[in-house]
């Protein structure tokens, strides 16, 4: 219950959510960036692939700051 209300975000801190196969890590991770919209932050769910792909194109094109402040 503290997770939802997304003082974590406020605080700047990170959340790393870890664990076996099939016990709803994504599940999790869904319903936190709902509530965090719900309470009007902005979100961007991705696996690290993706994030990280994301990340190199940024820097490769001078927009990796802004893409950081996002």
């Amino acid at each position: 219950m503290r997770l939802a209300e997304c003082s974590f975000i406020d605080k700047k801190e990170n959340l790393l959510i870890t664990g076996s196969t099939g016990i709803g890590k994504s599940f999790l991770a869904s319903a936190l960036g709902q509530q965090a919209c719900t309470l009007g932050y902005r979100v961007i769910y991705a696996n690290t692939t993706k994030l990280f792909s994301k990340l190199k194109m940024a820097k490769a094109d001078g927009a990796y700051i802004s893409e950081m402040q996002e």
